[in-house]
């Protein structure tokens, strides 16, 4: 923003978009909606492991679509645990986008790239241990292409947007 740049944010807290009526979790907001179409929503049992994330990534691809970004910046914030679950006191930034592009790889890939510098960069001062990891090529859901035949890099359709972002779009793990 300060550079000029319009920014959209699809949410600026811990609250689902295409639903939030988990009682376990304290949550009372709507009830979840099929946003990719599939048929399936909420979670619980009888539903495919994921049914909300996919619907949740879904409507965050869909909003970025509406919206006519330039780019989608997905940013997620990972934690990692040993074998017995218990924390592991390290942080670690990567940062993925897909090489499936009809307007050419290097438009993600290079977006890619200057979103990991930036966040090496910004972290730099940080007090504690921390990792590069780079950037990979991986079509995770949140940006890679919508699946129209299963391949056999891409046998899973569950794991494949409906509707994929109409724009560059890349995954940071900060």
């Amino acid at each position: 923003e300060a550079a000029g740049a319009r920014v959209g944010m699809a949410r600026d807290g811990d609250e689902a978009i295409a639903g939030d009526d988990y009682p376990p979790q304290g949550c009372d907001g709507p009830p979840f909606r099929d946003v990719n179409g599939d048929g399936l929503a909420g979670f619980g049992p009888g539903l495919p492991e994921g049914t909300l994330a996919r619907d949740e990534l879904q409507a965050r691809i869909d909003l970025a679509n509406v919206a006519r970004a330039d780019l989608l910046l997905s940013i997620h914030i990972n934690s990692f645990v040993d074998a017995d679950g218990a924390p592991i006191e390290i942080a670690a930034s990567q940062t993925f986008y897909t090489d499936e592009t009809t307007w050419g790889a290097s438009a993600t890939a290079d977006l890619a790239a200057d979103v990991q510098a930036g966040t090496v960069a910004g972290l730099s001062e940080a007090p504690y241990e921390r990792q590069d990891r780079g950037t990979e090529a991986k079509n995770f859901y949140i940006v890679a292409p919508p699946l129209l035949k299963t391949t056999s890099a891409r046998p899973d359709p569950w794991k494949q947007p409906t509707r994929g972002a109409l724009m560059p779009a890349v995954l940071s793990e900060v």
